[in-house]
C-alpha cells in the first residue's frame, strides 16, 4: 500500500481529487466515462484550457491516469476515447483511505458507518450498499455531493421528500439519487441553488420551478412513462450541458426574451440531449436553439400518413451543426419516406445508428456521402428490400459497420466501397445468402463478427479468412456467435487479448 500511495502522492493537485472521485463507486463497478466526467465538470475539477472544451479536458485526465497506471479502461471506442473504466480492489482502498483523512469523501458500506456519520461533516458522501433505510439523517450543510447506489424497492412514498427535508443540503453541487424513485418531485430541491448535477427517477412531470437552478449542468431523469413534457423553463438555464430523460421527452417550444423582442433564449451550452420524443420535438425552431449540441437521441412513433412529416423533421438536423453522434429509433415507422439529400443532413454527423426506419437501400448513398461518419449502425429493418447494390465513391472514413435484423437477401459490394472499414457486425440476418468476397481485401479490416445469422453467412465469413490467410493476411479476425451463446474465433493474438473496442 505504501508503494501505491507514493504514485498518489506524486499527482498534481487537479489529478488527485479525480483519482480520489473513483472510491466512490461500488467495488469492481464498471464506471461510464461520460457520466465520470460530467460529475468531474460539475465538481468542479476539470480546470479550463483555452480553446479545448472542459469534457475534451477531462478525457485528457483520464487518459492521464490510465498512463499512470491508477485506472484500467473497460473498453474503447473507435476513435480511441475510453467508453467506460474501473479501478483495482487495491487501488479502490487506497482512494478510500486518502479520501477520508482528508475528508474529500466518505464511502458508507455499512450499517455502522452510516450510523456514526453524525460525527463529523463530510464534503462529500457516497452510500454504497449501507441500507439508506439505515442512514441517520441530521443536517449536513456543508455537503457537496450526496451520491447514492443503494437500491431499495419498498421505501415508502414520501421517504425521498423526507431525506432532502431532514439533510438540508444548502452547498450541494451533486445530487445523485437515481436508484431511489418517488411519485413525488422533492420541492426542496429547487432551493439548491448551487447544484451542478442532478440525477433523480420520478413518476411525475418536472415543476417549472426547476429554472431556479440556474448553475445546473447535468440532468438526468428515470420516469415510468414514455415520452414526459419537459417544462417551458427549461430553455431559462443557460448552464445546461447535458439532458438524459431515459424513456423520452417532448422538448417544448423555446421561450421569447421578452413579449416585445423576437429573440429566443437560446441553450448555448448543451451538448447531449436525449430522448427526444418525435417527431413533434424535432422542429426547425427547436434545433436552431441547440447550436452546440454533439449528441442526440430521437424516438419517433409515426406511421405511414405521417411519412411527409418524418423526412421533414429528418431535414431539420441541418440546423444542428455541430452534431456528432445521432441515434434515431422509429416505432411503426413508415415505408414510403425517404432520407433528405446530403446538404440536408449534419454533415459532422461521425456516428449513426437508425432503428425502424424501414428506409430503401437506394437512400444509402446519402450517407455514403456523409464525409465524417465513422460509425454506421442499422438496426431493425431499418432499410428495406432484397438488395443492397453499393455505390462507389463514399464512406470514405466507415469503421464500423452494423446490420442487424434485416430482410436484405443479397448484397452488392467490395473493397472500394469501404476503403477505411475496420469492423463489420452482422447479427440476426438470416436471409442474406453471402458476405461479398471483395470485403476481405479491405486492407484496413480487422474482425468480422456473426451473430444469429444463416449458415451461409458463417460459410462465407469462414471462406473469407481462409482466403486471407492463404494471401498472407493474419491480421483479418473472425466471430461466430451463436443464440446459445456459443462462439468460436479464428482471430490474430491481439483481438482477442487486451482492451475491448466499442463504438
Amino acid at each position: 500500500m505504501n508503494i501505491l500511495a507514493l504514485s498518489y502522492d506524486y499527482l498534481p493537485s487537479f489529478l488527485k481529487a479525480c483519482f480520489l472521485y473513483m472510491g466512490a463507486f461500488p467495488k469492481d463497478y464498471e464506471i461510464p466515462v461520460s457520466r465520470l466526467i460530467w460529475l468531474w465538470i460539475a465538481e468542479g475539477f476539470v480546470l479550463p484550457v483555452r480553446s479545448k472544451g472542459l469534457e475534451d479536458v477531462a478525457n485528457d485526465y483520464l487518459e492521464d491516469l490510465v498512463n499512470r497506471n491508477l485506472i484500467l479502461v473497460g473498453k474503447r471506442r473507435l476513435n480511441g476515447r475510453i467508453k467506460s473504466c474501473r479501478i483495482h480492489d487495491l487501488l479502490r482502498d487506497l482512494c478510500m483511505i486518502e479520501a477520508q483523512n482528508e475528508n474529500f469523501l466518505h464511502v458508507i458500506e455499512r450499517y455502522a458507518q452510516a450510523f456514526l456519520m453524525g460525527a463529523v461533516a463530510p464534503r462529500r458522501i457516497s452510500l454504497l450498499h449501507a441500507n439508506i433505510l439505515h442512514f441517520k439523517m441530521h443536517p449536513m450543510p456543508l455537503t457537496r455531493s450526496f451520491l447514492l447506489y443503494d437500491m431499495h424497492k419498498n421505501l415508502p412514498d414520501m421517504f425521498l421528500l423526507e431525506v432532502m427535508d431532514r439533510l438540508d443540503f444548502k452547498l450541494l453541487r451533486v445530487l445523485d439519487i437515481e436508484l431511489l424513485r418517488s411519485n413525488h418531485f422533492p420541492i426542496e430541491i429547487v432551493e439548491l441553488i448551487h447544484l451542478r448535477y442532478l440525477a433523480l427517477a420520478i413518476n411525475c412531470e418536472l415543476p417549472g420551478s426547476i429554472f431556479k437552478l440556474q448553475k445546473l449542468q447535468t440532468l438526468i431523469i428515470d420516469h415510468i412513462w414514455q415520452g414526459q413534457y419537459l417544462p417551458r423553463e427549461i430553455w431559462m438555464m443557460p448552464q445546461l450541458r447535458h439532458i438524459r430523460l431515459k424513456r423520452g421527452c417532448y422538448f417544448p417550444r423555446p421561450y421569447s426574451r421578452g413579449i416585445k423582442e423576437k429573440s429566443q433564449l437560446v441553450l448555448q451550452n448543451l451538448q447531449t440531449l436525449s430522448t427526444l420524443t418525435g417527431p413533434v420535438s424535432c422542429s426547425k425552431e427547436v434545433f436552431a436553439c441547440l447550436p452546440a449540441l454533439k449528441k442526440l437521441e430521437i424516438f419517433a412513433t409515426v406511421s405511414d400518413s405521417q411519412a411527409e412529416q418524418t423526412s421533414e423533421f429528418l431535414s431539420n438536423l441541418a440546423c444542428l451543426h455541430q452534431l456528432e453522434t445521432l441515434k434515431c429509433s422509429f416505432l411503426y415507422g413508415p415505408r414510403n419516406h425517404r432520407l433528405p439529400s446530403g446538404d440536408h443532413f449534419p454533415a459532422n454527423l461521425k456516428k449513426l445508428t437508425l432503428s425502424g426506419s424501414f428506409l430503401p437501400w437506394e437512400d444509402m448513398a446519402k450517407l455514403a456521402a456523409l464525409p465524417k461518419l465513422e460509425v454506421l449502425k442499422l438496426r431493425s429493418f431499418a432499410f428495406e428490400g432484397y438488395v443492397w447494390r453499393a455505390v462507389e465513391g463514399g464512406f470514405f472514413q466507415l469503421k464500423l459497420l452494423l446490420v442487424e435484423n434485416s430482410d436484405q437477401m443479397s448484397w452488392n459490394a467490395d473493397a472500394s466501397h469501404f476503403p477505411s472499414l475496420q469492423q463489420l457486425v452482422l447479427r440476426d440476418c438470416h436471409r442474406l445468402t453471402e458476405i461479398p468476397q471483395g470485403i476481405g481485401d479491405i486492407t484496413t479490416l480487422q474482425t468480422i463478427e456473426v451473430q444469429d445469422c444463416s449458415f451461409c453467412i458463417v460459410r462465407s465469413a469462414r471462406k473469407i479468412h481462409q482466403q486471407q490467410q492463404m494471401l498472407g493476411n493474419d491480421e483479418l479476425g473472425i466471430r461466430i456467435i451463436t443464440t446459445s451463446g456459443d462462439s468460436h474465433s479464428a482471430s490474430p493474438l491481439h483481438f482477442l487479448s487486451g482492451t475491448k473496442l466499442a463504438s
